[in-house]
């Protein structure tokens, strides 16, 4: 590149002095390459818009139905399924619904409870497994054949598994103070993010459109309702709406 920049200056520079119209070439090279200016092309023709970035929605501001006053939480209670007015707010303890968010013990709490699900549905026998004598096939030197021990060797048909499959255990231990502590986090965690609402009743027909339109109205995709005293119709209305579940209140957790 270097040689050709030389060559360049030797023989060009020459000709562009002595040239009135390579001057002219050098102060315009787009009329030697062609080039139109923008002015002189034919009125069809447009110039292409740029494409529209793509921009990312805003998502719209967490639902505040709570206040913190003092050492309580007042928290609005709603007519969730129509059919009445809505009650006055109820205080809820601050302690459990105003409980700063741990990471840390929501990972644990949740870890624990999948790890108490997990199992093993396939296992091999070891040697000590495999039914079999343990006594030795035949004297070790002398019958031309390759030395052996037991029947239960992996080398043997019908003997045991070398280096195979076998039943674990993958249960963790989590104290009753952190999975308590866990479930005020979530807690609280829903009811700063809008997603927890204290219904007013839970009385409805035995019918899946009626708890479907309500949470279809709301926006709600999934759901879990959880109540002390849960009445059968609600739980026929809600067995077949696809992401939705009902617990009892002492069943309730991550």
């Amino acid at each position: 590149m270097a040689a050709m920049r030389i060559v360049w200056s030797r023989v060009a520079a020459p000709l562009l002095r002595a040239s009135p119209l390579l001057r002219s070439a050098r102060a315009r090279p787009l009329a030697l390459l062609g080039a139109r200016p923008l002015s002189s092309l034919p009125a069809n023709l447009t110039l292409a818009e740029p494409a529209p970035t793509a921009t990312t929605p805003t998502p719209p501001p967490p639902r505040i139905n709570y206040a913190l006053r003092g050492d309580e939480i007042h928290v609005d209670v709603e007519a969730f399924f129509g059919g009445g007015a809505a009650a006055p707010a109820i205080a809820l303890p601050a302690d459990v619904f105003a409980a700063p968010l741990r990471v840390d013990v929501l990972h644990d709490c949740v870890r624990w409870q999948r790890n108490k699900r997990r199992q093993v549905h396939r296992a091999s026998k070891r040697r000590g497994e495999v039914s079999g004598s343990t006594r030795k096939l035949y004297r070790q030197k002398g019958t031309g054949n390759a030395r052996a021990g037991s029947l239960r060797s992996p080398l043997r048909k019908g003997g045991a598994k070398a280096h195979g499959p076998a039943a674990r255990d993958f249960k963790t231990e989590l104290n009753k103070k952190q999975r308590r502590l866990a479930l005020r986090v979530a807690l609280s965690a829903k009811l700063r993010e809008g997603r927890l609402t204290v219904a007013a009743s839970l009385d409805t027909p035995p019918k899946t459109r009626v708890v479907a339109d309500a949470l279809r109205g709301r926006g709600i995709r999934s759901a879990l309702f959880v109540d002390d005293d849960l009445a059968e119709d609600f739980k026929t209305a809600c067995r077949n709406v696809p992401l939705v579940d009902v617990l009892p209140q002492d069943a309730g957790g991550l």
